[in-house]
């Protein structure tokens, strides 16, 4: 006999917990592309991003930078380990690399103070005020 071990969610609640804020270029640096480009160009990480916070709260678990990345990777399935870098103030990625360029997000996500941005090359921050973690998921 199979038994559940979690409790019942409801539907309604879960959803409200799920409102997040999508931005699409941010920072302003791609006024040429549209929404669309973006969403093809982030291709299905944030919808990862969305799953994973779906999974805490339906753990009732408050989701933070570690608990966020962490259910992430384990719904990807592909190694994110994670890569040298920081994040500005204003959500530039800058490389530890001087001959790297500094990349600019073209998508986010907003859940309170926790922030999913995707840079090019499939670089992925997640972010409080206090935490970034910095990733790569090809």
């Amino acid at each position: 006999m199979i038994q559940s071990i979690s409790r019942p969610v409801s539907l309604s609640s879960l959803a409200e917990k799920l409102l997040v804020t999508i931005n699409y270029d941010p920072l302003g640096h791609y006024p040429h592309r549209t929404n669309e480009d973006f969403l093809n160009a982030a291709g299905i990480l944030p919808i990862y991003a969305l799953f994973g916070l779906m999974e805490l709260y339906k753990q009732d678990k408050a989701p933070n930078v570690d608990s966020w990345m962490n259910e992430v990777k384990q719904l990807y399935g592909f190694p994110a380990s994670p890569i040298e870098g920081r994040i500005s103030s204003s959500g530039t990625y800058i490389s530890p690399y001087q001959e790297d360029p500094d990349l600019f997000p073209f998508i986010e996500l907003v859940k309170g103070d926790l922030t999913f941005r995707q840079y090019p090359y499939a670089i992925i921050a997640f972010s409080s005020p206090t935490k970034t973690i910095i990733t790569r998921m090809d």
